[in-house]
């Protein structure tokens, strides 16, 4: 196995390239001055300056890089892209020496070992610069990374005793409540796991179902009555159908509090390849009805639609259906999207700090749906017999949805029944108040270039074909 050892000079550096030589591995030292480690085969270059022809060929290479001055911690992040990009497509893998700072101290993985009040105020720059440097390396999706944090008491002269703990991205305690390591015993984990592979992106080697569990896990902990539970495996279904409807039930009462990076990318990876199982439709391929070229009309899942905005019938709170599994398409919306979107409508509505008034609309992101943009607006409730206000309240959520989508130049827009499900606004007078008021603005504005009106239900469809035909 062919290895390269970028900064070999350094202290870590030297005990890496020591053994791995030790154990029959063929290195090469990659330094910026004379040689100084037992490599016999060196490279002499910058960090900085290295490209993709000076890497080519290894299988493995170990960047050993630190810098502990004010002015030389930014190089942490630019030394790591320098690597990164030229290693950017290949199957040489990346092993970093990283810092504790970044290991986690709580469950919920909101609090790192930099956060806590012991933590040394001297070594707080360098260990934001390492994070910043880390958080940088998790989106690079076209390395084969693998990030090696030491414990919390990193020791340069501690001895060599051939063991170690070895963990996640929690700080491990040993039996003493300790967390110790010397620099040598590290060097035999580092080396391990060059010669092993085992934990290469492990986030992207997960399958589905393992995410699905891991997400499944994290959900659980945060409730109070799971926090102790030492086994969450006996909390979860067999089926894979079972284990889907509990995750979505989970992120549907979660209420909208911080979450860890982590869980979000995990998330991400796990909701979008849903969304590519289940299929997508492109709204710009829709037939366009007979009587309007703007105007479309289709029947479907609206979170399967790949078009610039979709509208969203919300409640006056804007943070999503706290039902499990509801079959409202305020559930279904944020179920698709992931918990990221009741977070950014929480904050729009804390710093708004009062409810969403009926008739107006918020746009967001659409995070993990196939659409870019989702438009929130609250539509009339109809509690009793329906009156001139309800139908000045329907025709203002179009409005509103159409004046936000055309403001922000975006092309194409799809509508859901607004308030016939929950609110119980008559479907007919509904569909009518719908057509009429998008023919309405369309004539008057050059965007949206296409609408489309989202039904479910086929007497819903029925209903609309009459009234576009």
């Amino acid at each position: 196995m062919k290895i390269a050892v970028v900064c070999a000079n350094g202290k870590a550096g030297q005990l890496i390239t020591k053994e791995a030589l030790e154990r029959g591995l063929d290195v090469t030292a990659i330094v910026r001055e004379e040689n100084r480690s037992a490599a016999k085969q060196v490279i002499l270059k910058d960090i900085l300056d290295l490209q993709a022809a000076d890497l080519a060929g290894f299988d493995v290479v170990v960047d050993a890089f630190g810098a502990w001055t004010e002015d030389t911690l930014p190089l942490h992040s630019t030394s790591l892209k320098t690597l990164c990009d030229a290693l950017s497509g290949t199957d040489t893998r990346l092993l970093v020496v990283g810092g504790a700072g970044s290991l986690y101290v709580n469950p919920e993985h909101t609090l790192c070992v930099a956060d806590g009040p012991d933590f040394p105020e001297l070594f707080k720059p360098l260990a934001a610069a390492m994070a910043k440097a880390l958080g940088e390396l998790r989106k690079r999706t076209d390395v084969r990374w693998t990030y090696l944090s030491p414990a919390g008491d990193f020791q340069a002269e501690g001895e060599r005793s051939g063991e170690y703990l070895l963990g996640g991205e929690e700080l491990l305690l040993n039996d003493r409540g300790e967390s110790i390591i010397s620099y040598a015993d590290y060097t035999i984990a580092l080396v391990d796991e060059i010669v092993s592979g085992n934990h290469i992106q492990e986030a992207w080697l997960m399958t589905q179902e393992e995410k699905r569990v891991y997400l499944l896990k994290k959900l659980l902990s945060e409730l109070p009555q799971f926090q102790k539970e030492q086994n969450l495996n006996t909390l979860l279904p067999d089926s894979e159908e079972e284990q889907k409807r509990l995750l979505r039930s989970l992120m549907n009462i979660r209420p909208p509090r911080p979450v860890s990076s982590d869980f979000l990318q995990l998330q991400d990876e796990y909701l979008s390849e849903e969304v590519r199982r289940r299929g997508t439709v492109d709204g710009n391929a829709l037939p366009a009805s007979p009587g309007n070229s703007r105007l479309v009309l289709w029947r479907g899942d609206i979170t399967t639609l790949q078009v610039d905005a979709i509208v969203n019938a919300a409640n006056c709170a804007l943070r999503g259906c706290f039902v499990p599994c509801h079959s409202c398409v305020d559930n279904i919306i944020h179920s698709v999207s992931g918990i990221q979107l009741r977070l950014i409508c929480d904050k729009l509505m804390n710093e708004q700090a009062h409810d969403e008034p009926t008739g107006t609309a918020k746009l967001t992101p659409a995070f993990n749906l196939p659409s870019r943009y989702v438009l929130h607006t609250v539509g009339p409730i109809v509690s009793g017999r329906l009156i001139a206000l309800h139908r000045r309240q329907l025709a203002d959520c179009y409005r509103s949805c159409l004046e936000l989508a055309s403001q922000h130049d975006l092309k194409s827009i799809a509508f859901c029944c607004i308030s016939t499900g929950e609110f119980h606004f008559p479907q007919r007078e509904a569909a009518r108040i719908a057509v009429q008021t998008v023919s309405e603005i369309l004539q008057t504005h050059a965007k949206p270039e296409r609408v489309i009106f989202n039904v479910f239900k086929q007497d819903d469809y029925e209903i609309y074909k009459r009234l576009l035909e």
